[in-house]
């Protein structure tokens, strides 16, 4: 019975009492509080209604004890006031009765539920280890490059599928475009922002729907932004000008990133923050290598300033998540670069100037990796690939095993940051067949061995129609073994956690 009959019963349609008789008056009784009292005979009584205090039993000679008591007052056929001493037992319990049935009727209405609010969990920086709610974050993620473009394209039943798939093989974060390539998509950004936003809400929520957070490359093309300003207005701006506060395109990567970081600066989907996409290996390189106009050819000074100024606008913005700078591994002659650039800053042509490839100690390479990863960003950013093209001084590349990795680990151990390997890869698919894949295998071994650092493969599902870039494509179809091992990597790293809690 709703509680809306049984009022409508007990005011209007009389009652039952505990003699059996009916109230059936045509004045309805009023509801109010009486007191129940037991007299010096020890008979009990109804008395005044108006309330007050009860005396303990042995308190005060004499003291009458007062119980409360809900009853009903009524208007007598005469039109006179009495209390109506047959309601005792049975009106209290009917009272009683309405108030649960009212109250499992609101609990009803809401479902009856009652929702825990969980604090978000952000990724922390803890020294050189990655942590999330006290425990080291392990992960061999992968690159979806264009998955935001895919979203924004429409595409968006493709996109999930690649990253089911991706959660499958255990992969728990990836890093993408944190926009569009070129400056032709930009556009839809510049003049449809509710468009772009509402992309980004759905990649966010497939992604977390498959158990997977984000690493946004937010200006992942170094060109994409002077590209656009060229495009739409008369300013010749280049890298030179992004690279530089005040200009357009360096003022249109602030709105760009203020805008992004300010929507999502309280979401956990986002990992954390990339700046660019190997911005590192655009410095210090002379005209004698690249014929081009003083401004295309910046140096680490205005890669490096460009970064903290990143940096510390995401930082001014967002007090949660972490913030890198998405670099490369350095050049093997990144130091010996920058001696040379330096020498020749304050000449005639600071561009024209020969370049010396001699490669770098390891002294000099850890000075380099900290110098274009500076204060405020929180991790250390490396690229590595397996190929066996000319590699660091104090190493032998054989394409079979990943010899620079602990090399690295310890660089950003002395730098006391943590370590991402944003890219690692090898050309796993060629000539139609799957590769056998050791270098691969040999770094996701070393990355349990070392405890786990943060590392992405290059890459997932990604541009298999491209030349350059389809022999690094992992998928089920096309590298089934790699996917194996891939799995098993992440079940290890997995079971590392479980075993050792920071």
């Amino acid at each position: 019975m709703s509680i809306t009959v049984l009022l409508k019963n007990l005011f209007h349609g009389g009652m039952a009492v505990d003699n059996g008789t009916t109230l059936t008056s045509p004045h309805p009784p009023l509801p109010l509080f009486c007191f129940w009292e037991r007299g010096s005979g020890g008979e009990g009584r109804l008395t005044s209604p108006q309330p007050q205090m009860l005396v303990p039993r042995g308190r005060r000679a004499n003291t009458r004890l007062r119980l409360p008591l809900f009853c009903f007052w009524e208007r007598g056929s005469g039109g006179e006031g009495k209390r109506n001493p047959t309601l005792r037992s049975s009106l209290i319990q009917l009272v009683l009765a309405v108030f649960i049935i009212s109250l499992m009727q609101s609990l009803s209405q809401s479902q009856m539920r009652v929702v825990k609010q969980v604090k978000p969990q952000f990724l922390k920086a803890s020294g050189t280890r990655l942590v999330v709610n006290g425990r080291t974050y392990r992960n061999v993620g992968a690159n979806l490059p264009d998955l935001f473009l895919k979203f924004l394209n429409g595409q968006d039943t493709d996109a999930v599928a690649s990253l089911t798939r991706a959660s499958e093989a255990g992969v728990r974060c990836v890093r993408c475009f944190g926009g569009s390539w070129g400056p032709d998509e930009l556009e839809i950004f510049v003049k449809e922002p509710a468009r772009w936003l509402e992309s980004f809400d759905r990649m966010l929520s497939a992604a977390d729907t498959a158990h997977i957070t984000v690493v946004p490359s937010l200006l992942f093309n170094i060109h994409q932004m002077p590209d656009y300003v060229r495009k739409t207005t008369r300013n010749n701006e280049q890298v030179g000008e992004y690279l530089t506060p005040g200009s357009l395109s360096n003022s249109l990567a602030v709105k760009y990133v203020s805008a992004i970081v300010s929507r999502y600066k309280d979401d956990p989907r986002i990992l954390f923050w990339e700046i660019g996409n190997e911005y590192n290996l655009e410095a210090d390189l002379s005209f004698q290598l690249k014929p081009l106009p003083d401004n295309q050819l910046p140096n680490s000074d205005q890669i490096r300033t460009f970064l903290m100024q990143m940096g510390t606008l995401i930082k001014r913005l967002d007090h949660h998540h972490l913030v890198t700078s998405g670099n490369a591994d350095m050049r093997p002659a990144a130091w010996h670069l920058r001696v040379q650039m330096l020498n020749f800053s304050e000449s005639l042509h600071p561009k024209d100037f020969r370049m010396d490839w001699s490669r770098d100690l390891y002294e000099q390479y850890v000075t380099m990796l900290s110098f274009f990863n500076p204060p405020p960003l929180d991790i250390v950013s490396v690229h590595i690939y397996g190929e066996k093209e000319d590699g660091p001084l104090w190493i032998t590349r054989d394409g079979e095993h990943a010899f620079e990795l602990p090399w690295i680990v310890s660089a950003a151990d002395r730098m006391g940051k943590p370590i991402f390997i944003g890219e690692f890869g090898e050309k796993i698919f060629q000539a139609g067949n799957e590769k056998d894949g050791n270098w691969d295998s040999d770094l996701m071994q070393r990355l349990q061995e070392l405890g786990g650092p943060l590392a992405m493969i290059w890459s997932w599902e990604f541009s298999t129609d491209d030349p350059s870039q389809s022999p690094y494509s992992l998928s089920a179809l096309r590298t089934p073994e790699m996917i194996v091992r891939l799995k098993t990597a992440n079940l290890a790293l997995k079971l590392l956690d479980a075993k050792k809690p920071l």
